[in-house]
Formats: structure tokens, C-alpha cells, sequence
């Protein structure tokens, strides 16, 4: 079903994603990388690198592991570092365990009746390794990376570690990113894929308190809207498999409307559908993607939420982007950001900004 919110899983339900997949696959692949996949809500982070993922399956030397943060959301607070290990280890069991399942019947189906014991297989082999009798109570991140990197390089393969929803790794007790930056370092076999929001990502990568930080060779994609005829055959495609015609003409006047972010489209799909009136369906979306946008911005500039600060109002953020359609300079841009945050804004934030905005020209408009 086209028109749904869950995470896609095939490369062949992605819209408009072909180039972006080819540079996460290509990054992924390098010896010891680090790819930073980032992007507004909604965008299509997650569909990307799981259908990337599900693509590697078949790969005779490449494993990857994944790791959805979101399994901690109910922690308001704080994740423990012994919780976030354990959960690793059971990601690193789940991967292998599917792995070996499918190529098992891949084998079973290429060799007709010829039987062949998944227990001879190289993944059965490392998740032994890894098996719950061995899960040790203080063992830490770098012990597993390392047994991972060591079964690696004696099959000459490749792990590659997949953490979805990575803005949540600042909510761990102990940096993990310590971890990642000592892999990085002597661990070659093993790369990195984290995956988030654009604030979320430069808060927790990108700025000069992360371990990370400076490295040259980290690989940044940021996942844009799909552009006009992707999104246009996007929907056309939604509506025709509900068995609803959907006009050019129609995408055109959407697309105006609320832009390209693939989960903003599936919502204008579904509301359609139910209420069976656009402009009704369009409105409702916008409602929405409106909060957000609003939202994303407010992380972006560390702001917690209007309701807990009072001095943070609507009519700032409706002033921001009044400014930002009427081209206004900088310097009056800077003012009301100062009246919002409190802080002055850096070159760097200015950039960052300035992207966040132009990407949504419809939306801004009826801000």
C-alpha cells in the first residue's frame, strides 16, 4: 500500500530516492566509514536506509546490523549505558538470526534437495558468539565491536551498523561516540551509518563538543524533497492502487501547496481519500507539517517547547518566516532569532537555517 506511513522497505517503493541510496550505499561500503543520513521529519530517512539495507541482504561479504534509538522513547530522561549495549547485542542476534534464515532458504531453493546445516554458515558462527549465555552484565560497547571487528576480518567480511533515530544517542549515560571514534580508529572492518534529524545530527556529530567532530572523511547526506515529478508520481501511483484517478493538473496544485516531503504527500493521500475533498485534505496536512516544521526549528535552536517557555510565541516564529519570504536581510532575520533563542546566531547556523527554510517555500507561504 503506497499511501501508508509505515517505513518503506524495497528500493523499488522509493520515489525520487535512486541517487541518494547509490551515496549511502557507495559510503557505507568504504573500510571503517562514517555516513551521516539526515534530514526534516517526514523525509524518508528511515524508508531509505531500511530498503538500502534490505538491498544488502543477498551480499556475500557486507552484514548489517540495525538499531532503531525509538525502542527508547519511553526513557524520558536518560538511557542507561548497560540498556543501550544489551540492545546493541540483541540487534547484532536479530540481524544474523534473519540473515542466516534467508540465505539458509536461498541455498535450500538453489540446490534442490541437497541439504546443507545453517550451522556451518559464517553468520550461525557469529552469533554464537554472541549468544545470551555469553552477554556479560558490564560488558561494554568497544568488548562488542571488537568481537564483531575480530569475526570480520578471520571471514574477511564487513559489518556495517545501522543506528535509525541517532539524534537519541545524547540521552545515553557514558559518550558513546568515545566508542564509535575508537572504532573508527583501529577497527576496520566495521562502519557506521547513523541516521536522524538534521538538528538532531548536528547537535550530537557536528558540533565541536562530539568526538567526532573534524573528521574529514565523514560522509554527509542530506535527504531533500522529492522534487515535482517524483511527488506528482508519487501520488498519481497512491491514488491509482486505492483505484482513484488523480489528474497532473491536481499534483501540480499539491505540490504548490505543501512541497515535497514524501510523509507530508502520504497524508495529503490518506485525507483525500477520507474526506474526499483536496482542499480539505490539504488543509489538514498543512495543519501538520506546520507543527512540525515548527518543531524541527525549535530543536534546531535548542528551544524547549512554547508551552513550557512562554516568551516563545506563534507570532515570533510567523514573524521569522514573514522575513525570510520578503527577503529581508540578515541582520533583521538575526534580530528575531535573538528575541526567540536569546543567543546570537553563528555563520554556521545561518547556513543550516537558510536550508531549513528554502526547502519548504510552499509551506512558508502559508505560514
Amino acid at each position: 500500500m503506497k499511501f501508508s506511513l509505515k517505513p518503506k522497505e524495497r528500493l523499488d517503493e522509493l520515489y525520487g530516492r535512486k541517487e541518494d541510496v547509490k551515496k549511502i550505499k557507495k559510503s557505507i561500503k568504504r573500510d571503517g566509514s562514517i555516513t551521516l543520513v539526515y534530514g526534516p521529519k517526514g523525509i524518508g530517512k528511515t524508508s531509505a536506509i531500511i530498503s538500502t539495507k534490505n538491498s544488502l541482504n543477498s551480499s556475500k561479504t557486507i552484514d548489517v546490523i540495525y538499531l532503531d534509538m525509538t525502542r527508547f522513547l519511553e526513557l524520558n530522561d536518560h538511557i542507561g549505558y548497560q540498556k543501550f549495549t544489551s540492545s546493541f547485542h540483541d540487534a547484532v542476534q536479530e540481524s544474523m538470526n534473519k540473515r542466516i534464515i534467508e540465505r539458509f532458504a536461498r541455498k535450500l531453493q538453489k540446490n534442490g534437495e541437497v541439504i546443507i546445516s545453517p550451522i556451518s554458515t559464517p553468520l550461525f558462527q557469529l552469533m554464537l558468539r554472541f549468544k545470551d549465555n555469553n552477554k556479560e552484565e558490564n560488558q561494554g560497547f568497544i568488548d562488542l565491536l571488537e568481537k564483531l571487528n575480530e569475526w570480520c576480518e578471520q571471514k574477511n567480511r564487513k559489518a556495517v551498523i545501522v543506528i535509525d533515530e541517532a539524534q537519541l544517542l545524547r540521552k545515553i549515560h557514558g559518550n558513546i561516540l568515545r566508542s564509535v571514534f575508537y572504532a573508527y580508529k583501529h577497527l576496520n572492518s566495521i562502519s557506521f551509518a547513523f541516521v536522524g534529524s538534521e538538528a538532531g545530527i548536528h547537535k550530537v556529530f557536528l558540533e565541536e563538543e562530539s568526538p567526532l567532530y573534524g573528521l574529514d572523511d565523514m560522509t554527509e547526506i542530506r535527504l531533500k524533497p522529492l522534487d515535482r515529478d517524483s511527488a506528482i508520481s508519487y501520488l498519481k501511483d497512491g491514488f491509482e492502487d486505492r483505484g482513484y484517478e488523480f489528474s497532473k493538473k491536481d499534483g501540480k496544485r499539491v505540490y504548490e501547496k505543501i512541497g515535497g516531503n514524501p510523509e507530508w504527500l502520504t497524508l495529503y493521500g490518506i485525507n483525500a481519500i477520507k474526506y474526499e475533498n483536496s482542499d480539505k485534505a490539504i488543509r489538514r496536512t498543512i495543519e501538520v507539517a506546520k507543527v512540525q516544521f515548527v518543531n524541527e526549528l525549535m530543536d534546531f535552536l535548542s528551544i524547549s517547547n512554547p508551552i513550557d517557555n512562554p516568551s516563545i510565541t506563534r507570532n515570533k516564529f510567523t514573524k521569522l518566516m514573514n522575513e525570510w519570504k520578503k527577503g529581508d536581510k540578515w541582520e533583521d532575520i538575526d534580530q528575531t532569532l535573538l528575541s526567540i533563542t536569546g543567543n546570537k546566531i553563528s555563520e554556521e547556523d545561518r547556513k543550516r537555517i537558510r536550508s531549513m527554510l528554502s526547502n519548504y517555500p510552499g509551506l512558508i507561504n502559508d505560514i
